[in-house]
């Protein structure tokens, strides 16, 4: 079964997760919360790394950007998709080594 990282946005801030199910995810998030929630992006991840790498993730992202709860505030998108992306690199490359 395939796990994800996803990035979900609010318009103005961004959380960052781990879900089988993405969609799933959003939806429950979305009954709290007054501002319409849009998947922006998914990564399909090693399900024995996704924790791991989800931590990073925060880890990378808030050196940049302030936390509120679970949520990263004002952030650039573009920004964020690098920082992500690059981390997952980090750790799928990892794989890849013999």
């Amino acid at each position: 079964m395939n796990t994800y990282i996803y990035i979900i946005h609010d318009g103005i801030n961004v959380k960052i997760g781990k879900s089988d199910k993405p969609e799933k995810r959003v939806k429950s998030l979305q009954t709290g919360n007054p501002k319409i929630l849009k998947i922006i992006k998914t990564f399909t991840v090693p399900k024995n790394k996704v924790f791991i790498i989800e931590k990073e993730c925060h880890k990378n992202l808030n050196k940049t950007y302030e936390k509120r709860g679970e949520w990263f505030c004002q952030v650039d998108l573009w920004d964020v998709e690098i920082i992500v992306e690059s981390t997952i690199e980090g750790h799928t490359s990892l794989l890849s080594v013999p």
